[in-house]
């Protein structure tokens, strides 16, 4: 077989990794003069995917025991699994239980992260109450076996930090396991990460501030959207609630209708309050 017969059953993926292999053997040896901040691996193109809220809420359902209580908490909080690790801990669960013992009619539950990846700003996200109570049913119903009470994978594996690598090999198969038994069919192949993806979508389709939206997901904004969102949490809930709110059914293109009206709206009251600030900096002057 020839080398081009060979070259044309290799998948796209596979061909970009021999060229690339092959440009850093030959840089490696002298013969070719490219700096190597400029030989990058190329990455696996990812195809298009799309999960609606149902569909994510049935994945999570389908999932096994501690997994569909983390998968409908990570949905419903617009988290990673990274944000997830961070809460699951003892003494978190612990305050949110004497939360809701002393708050039964509280609407949302606060969580405070100080960072995430590049975004070295703090936020929060307000979870709703009523996903939290129905975790913990769950969790009160078939007993998980804990340590200083963090979910714990059914064999005993701590789902923290400290183990990240191994409580994301095992987050994502136990996703992987629930779309197969989910009754949903799906477009693509979503990963765990989708479900931030379909809190943001869903968030645009209820006609929630972008700005909320975008600061719960730990997202960096600009200045005023973000003092606004740190320190006017009534705002934020007024705004997140929306998002687990019960949607009417709409069509494609009414989406793209109040999609276009919502963004216009919003950017010139951002337009107009950049103005007014440069105008009061004027006067300042």
């Amino acid at each position: 077989m020839s080398l081009v017969q060979q070259a044309n059953n290799f998948s796209e993926h596979r061909r970009a990794l021999s060229i690339y292999a092959l440009r850093r053997y030959l840089y490696d040896h002298g013969v070719l003069m490219l700096p190597p901040t400029r030989m990058r691996k190329p990455a696996r193109k990812r195809p298009p995917t799309r999960m609606s809220w149902e569909q994510a809420h049935a994945i999570a359902a389908a999932a096994s025991r501690p997994y569909n209580m983390i998968f409908k908490l990570m949905l419903e909080s617009g988290w990673g699994i990274g944000e997830f690790l961070k809460f699951n801990t003892a003494e978190n669960w612990e305050h949110l239980k004497q939360f809701l013992a002393k708050n039964d009619r509280a609407e949302y539950y606060r969580h405070d992260f100080t960072s995430r990846k590049h975004n070295a700003e703090p936020f929060y996200t307000l979870v709703p109450t009523a996903t939290l109570k129905d975790i913990l049913a769950i969790a009160e119903e078939v007993p998980i076996k804990a340590s200083r009470g963090a979910v714990r994978k059914l064999k005993g594996v701590i789902l923290n930090t400290e183990q990240y690598h191994r409580s994301t090999l095992y987050l994502e198969s136990a996703w992987r396991t629930a779309k197969k038994r989910a009754p949903t069919q799906l477009m693509g192949s979503p990963t765990v990460h989708e479900l931030r993806d379909t809190f943001r979508t869903r968030a645009t389709q209820a006609n929630c501030a972008p700005e909320a939206a975008e600061f719960a997901m730990g997202h960096s904004i600009d200045p005023l959207g973000y003092n606004k969102c740190f320190y006017d949490e009534k705002w934020m809930w007024t705004e997140l609630r929306k998002i687990s709110a019960p949607q009417e059914n709409i069509d494609e293109s009414t989406f793209q209708e109040r999609l276009k009206e919502y963004v216009d709206i919003h950017f010139k009251e951002l337009v107009d309050e950049r103005f007014n600030e440069l105008v009061r900096q004027r006067q300042l002057e």
